[in-house]
């Protein structure tokens, strides 16, 4: 249930050993004539974009005193939209739910740290019991990093790395935190490259440095479980699109699964020998 990254890691989990698996998602997904409109500019450098199509993909972001009040995916509120059969209030605090095909991969900031013993202090697991989901995880998704101190914290779990070219504003500021190690190190500062979930690797895929990171990214570079699905479907598995999870009842060999379809309100029964719950962290708990 779901597609955003942690149903994707159950995914490529599944593929890996052999085990066939279906998915079921409302899976809202960008619309077909922006869709059409990334597609034409991935097949293009950024310098030779259409600036008519640049305006339409990626508008000013909304601001307010707050900041950025919402990051659109290619100009499109699909990551946000919320089927009419779902209700949901708060109290002095807003949240927002994604039902979009890759959650909220695709408007996320790409940041990648693995949590420590202490951020973990009162979770029923530890730092050593998530390690090998990490190596996992770093099979499939790319990551720009450094073999730098934030490794004595933080480690990488990979031999090999690539970085994105470093700014003008990134060098000056490596150099300040530098100059200064001995005395951040007394205050238990510790400094390095940003790691980020951008395919540097100088393929096609590769970042181009077109300056939209944070609007859309026609050439796939930042992770988005949204792509990877794609590939998943072009390799035959099937992936229920606009069915919402109602309730699931495990049973002695089986659980048993009702869904909504979005569009019509029709109830669909399904049995499976195991589910995996992957829908965030709102969708999953009610659930």
């Amino acid at each position: 249930l779901g597609t955003g990254p942690a149903a994707m890691a159950a995914a490529n989990a599944l593929q890996r050993h052999g085990v066939p698996f279906e998915v079921l998602d409302v899976a809202y997904d960008l619309e077909p004539e922006r869709e059409a409109m990334v597609e034409a500019l991935a097949a293009t450098e950024p310098a030779d974009w259409p600036r008519l199509q640049v305006e339409t993909l990626f508008p000013p972001p909304i601001t307010s005193a707050r900041g950025v009040e919402k990051r659109l995916a290619f100009g499109s509120a699909f990551p946000y939209e919320r089927p009419q059969c779902i209700s949901c209030s708060t109290t002095q605090c807003t949240i927002d739910m994604s039902y979009g095909l890759g959650g909220f991969g695709n408007v996320w900031g790409a940041a990648m740290l693995p949590y420590t013993d202490h951020d973990l202090g009162r979770w029923p697991v530890s730092y050593a019991d998530l390690a090998d989901s990490y190596r996992n995880v770093s099979r499939f998704v790319p990551m720009s990093a450094d073999f730098d101190r934030l490794q004595d914290s933080f480690p990488l779990y990979r031999d090999k790395v690539n970085t994105l070219t470093e700014s003008e504003q990134t060098q000056n500021l490596l150099k300040f935190l530098t100059k200064r190690d001995p005395k951040l190190r007394c205050q238990g500062v510790t400094f390095g490259r940003a790691r980020v979930a951008v395919d540097s690797s100088g393929g096609s895929a590769a970042c181009r440095y077109c300056g939209h990171c944070l609007d859309g990214y026609p050439y796939g570079s930042i992770f988005n479980p949204r792509l990877l699905w794609d590939k998943f479907e072009e390799n035959g598995i099937k992936i229920h699109k606009g069915w919402y999870a109602i309730e699931f009842k495990e049973e002695a060999d089986s659980v048993a699964l009702s869904a909504v379809n979005i569009r019509d309100g029709s109830l669909k029964n399904l049995q499976a020998r195991r589910l995996f719950v992957g829908m965030g962290a709102i969708s999953t708990t009610r659930l």
